[in-house]
């Protein structure tokens, strides 16, 4: 199946002879089967003809609707394809935290197989040290079984460097190919770190040892946080790490490693 995202503002999507076009104001026109199509996501000033919106309406894709930012506006859903009897099931097996765990862990458990083979396949014939990110996926990987909850398994395993950050930041680690257009991204208040409280912007050693010590107490296998520079993650590094005040905060510790990102300024400990 085919995502559809259409950022060029004045472009115009429509359906023609069972397939979907995107004009552009120059005048080129792209396709895509309608056989074939998901959904679509649409940034900014774009059109969509009636015709269009009730060809989506009927085979159930749906359109999402974002500023030319990013931000989310909503979307548009058919309610002749949905399955009401399994959002009922869905919505009990919710409640059943054993299965949760468990579905968790089969998740990420394919994710970290899946990475590993991307990580090969793009490394073939190229310059790259891939050795240690595979080492760390698959340590990650060994400790899956050991995680008591989908909270743990979360915290160990998910990587936050990438939920909305900007267009500046993600461009020191990614190039766009250019296939598609892409908007430019400035907004921070959704980034995860600015919602969870863990971006800090200033020297404050007491806040930076509460959150990793709070996440300590409360049973977390991890616990990261974002500095706005490099030089505040190199100062908390050496009041956490090097100089151990990170006892100060984590009473009765025995263990500890870290894992560094230096282009995102993200510090996560691994707490044993």
């Amino acid at each position: 199946m085919s995502y559809l995202y259409v950022s060029e503002q004045g472009a115009s999507i429509g359906i023609e002879a069972n397939r979907f076009q995107v004009k552009y104001k120059d005048g080129m026109i792209k396709s895509i089967p309608a056989e074939t199509l998901e959904m679509i996501e649409v940034f900014g000033s774009v059109q969509i003809t009636t015709r269009c919106l009730t060809e989506c309406l009927k085979r159930g894709v749906n359109i999402l609707f974002y500023s030319t930012s990013g931000a989310y506006y909503g979307r548009l859903i058919s309610t002749s394809h949905v399955n009401v009897q399994r959002q009922r099931i869905q919505a009990e097996i919710g409640h059943n935290e054993t299965f949760k765990l468990e579905m968790s862990k089969r998740i990420i458990d394919a994710k970290i197989r899946n990475q590993v083979v991307v990580l090969r396949r793009y490394a073939r014939g190229r310059d790259e040290d891939i050795h240690r990110m595979i080492i760390e996926m698959q340590n990650m990987q060994k400790k899956l079984p050991y995680a008591k909850s989908v909270e743990q398994v979360m915290g160990t395993f998910i990587n936050y460097n990438y939920f909305g950050v900007t267009t500046a930041e993600i461009s020191k680690t990614h190039q766009a190919d250019g296939t598609l257009l892409l908007p430019e991204c400035t907004a921070t208040a959704d980034n995860y770190y600015v919602r969870e409280g863990k971006y800090i912007t200033e020297w404050e050693p007491e806040v930076i040892g509460q959150i990793y010590g709070a996440a300590y107490r409360n049973g977390a296998v991890t616990e990261e946080i974002r500095f706005s520079d490099i030089s505040l993650y190199d100062q908390a590094k050496a009041y956490l790490i090097d100089e151990q005040h990170i006892r100060d905060y984590c009473e009765g510790i025995t263990g500890l490693s870290y894992i560094e990102d230096r282009d995102q300024n993200v510090l996560i400990l691994k707490f044993s």
